[in-house]
């Protein structure tokens, strides 16, 4: 149950997953009320376990963004989509099962019955999760870069001001390709943020693999920032990356960090470092 990625609208297996456990806790302790309790209790148990062995061997073995994502991903699902969308299902699916169990004279056949539940629903976690690893190295194998930038004033309606241009490019070197839902762009000016520019992309998605795909715009800079700040080193930009996956949309933040050849060139090249978003 911890790492289910629940939708608002529950899909059948997921409300087969919920039922499952449901009819598992009802048959075998056959009481409402202490169903109810271990029921919900067992929620609290394995976020606490799904932590423990998700969280630190992901980042002992793939850095700590990985870790991070798995946290993401345990908290929605225990913490909110669990207990809040499938707590209807939950409820009916063990006073289902208490009303079985109260019915059958022997524990036998209660327990053969629970026994095959419980084994059904860890087939069917097993094969929906078996790409777990993959999603978590595609997107940690996600790349942004940026091919040029420039710094410029230019004229708009209430007079000239400086526009920041951008090309970006995007990859995946590591992983199956990863979809891209919006990529938000923040300007810091000494450490405050100045302005913040969103790019949708078109449809239900940017899928981006191997190949580079490249993003294009201009941001529109308050009058107060001076034009030398890049070589200053006073701006800092971070990119903010939403990708779609299993699991919900997922934010990437990522800290770009440049250097300039010469001061006197507005062109400006960036290695990203990734990290997740709050």
């Amino acid at each position: 149950m911890a790492f289910l990625g629940y939708s608002v609208n529950l899909s059948p297996f997921e409300a087969l997953t919920i039922a499952v456990a449901g009819l598992f806790t009802g048959l075998t302790l056959a009481d409402l009320k202490r169903s109810l309790l271990v029921f919900y209790s067992i929620y609290l148990a394995s976020y606490v376990t799904a932590l423990t062995l998700l969280r630190y061997p992901l980042d002992t073995m793939m850095g700590g963004f990985s870790g991070d994502l798995a946290t993401i991903v345990v908290t929605r699902n225990i913490g909110f989509f669990s207990l809040i969308v499938g707590g209807p299902v939950s409820i009916l699916t063990l006073i289902i099962g208490v009303s079985i169990s109260s019915r059958l004279k022997s524990m036998y056949v209660s327990l053969t019955l629970s026994i095959l539940l419980i084994l059904l629903s860890s087939t069917m976690l097993t094969v929906e999760y078996s790409d777990w690893y993959g999603e978590v190295r595609s997107l940690k194998g996600f790349r942004v870069n940026t091919v040029y930038m420039r710094l410029s004033l230019k004229e708009g309606p209430d007079g000239a001001r400086p526009v920041l241009e951008l090309n970006v490019s995007m990859e995946t070197v590591e992983g199956k390709p990863a979809c891209i839902v919006t990529v938000i762009y923040r300007v810091f000016l000494d450490g405050k943020l100045v302005r913040e520019k969103v790019d949708a992309m078109p449809g239900e998605g940017l899928l981006v693999g191997s190949q580079p795909v490249y993003r294009k715009l201009d941001i529109e800079l308050p009058k107060a920032v001076p034009l030398d700040c890049l070589e200053r080193k006073r701006c800092r930009i971070e990119v903010q990356v939403n990708f779609k996956t299993r699991f919900g949309v997922i934010p990437v933040k990522y800290s770009l960090n440049y250097s300039l050849s010469t001061i006197f060139i507005p062109l400006v090249y960036f290695e990203a470092s990734p990290g997740i978003g709050a």
